[in-house]
Formats: C-alpha cells, sequence, structure tokens
C-alpha cells in the first residue's frame, strides 16, 4: 500500500499491534522508495559513508522506539538516532539518493530527519 501521497501523525489505531505494523510500513516504504532513487545511479567508485540522523523529539518519539525494537540503528547523542546506510559500498551518490528518498518518505509520515554523508579519500575523511 502506498501512502507516500498522504500524511499520518498518529497511526490509525492505537493497540500496539497495529502502531508495529503501521510504523513497519512505513520504513519499508522509504526503504523501498530510497532503494529505487539509487537504483537510477551509475555507481560513481567513492568510498564514503551514510546516514540518516532523527531527532528525539515528541514527534519521533514512538517511531525511535520501534526502531529500536527492531534493531535498526542506534542511539546518536546528545539526542537522536542513527541508521547507518551500508548499501552501494562504492557510491557516494547512490547511499546519499537512498538517504534523501527515505527522508523524504518519512516526512511524508510526519518523522523528521535528515540525511548526511562523508567521502573517504586515502583512508581520510573529507568533509
Amino acid at each position: 500500500m502506498n501512502r507516500s501521497n498522504q500524511k499520518y501523525s498518529q497511526p490509525p489505531d492505537k493497540n500496539q499491534k497495529s502502531i508495529n505494523v503501521y510504523f513497519k510500513e512505513i520504513y519499508e516504504e522509504a526503504y523501498a522508495a530510497g532503494l529505487l532513487k539509487a537504483s537510477i545511479l551509475a555507481v560513481d567508485g567513492s568510498r564514503s559513508f551514510a546516514w540518516i540522523w532523527l531527532p528525539e523529539n515528541d514527534t519521533n518519539r514512538e517511531f525511535l522506539a520501534w526502531l529500536q525494537s527492531e534493531g535498526i540503528g542506534h542511539r546518536w547523542f546528545p539526542s537522536g538516532w542513527i541508521v547507518w546506510l551500508t548499501e552501494f559500498e562504492n557510491s557516494k551518490a547512490k547511499k546519499e539518493a537512498l538517504g534523501k528518498r527515505m527522508t523524504e518518505i518519512l516526512s511524508l509520515h510526519g518523522i523528521e530527519g535528515h540525511c548526511g554523508s562523508a567521502a573517504l579519500e586515502q583512508d581520510h575523511l573529507i568533509h
């Protein structure tokens, strides 16, 4: 079910099972959209890493709890959650496309966050 044209501030049903299903569907939709966006780009050969950072706030609190229960990402201080994007080992452009599209889809569902990335060159971080 594609709900990317709708924005939800809360799941339709407040029982725990439906909340878990709701968040799983959102995450899977965001991930699939990110993979699709990244798949149309050529591999650029750059060594890099990328992540999605989600602030810990009232808007994201339940979704972050779900991510934690599923073992997706981990706490990132001072206050937030990070999901490392390990797909597309040798392509910064693909990793960025994946992360940016995921955060776009998450935001359509009222979940705040952003994508970050950094390139590595000769084993050194380039900002």
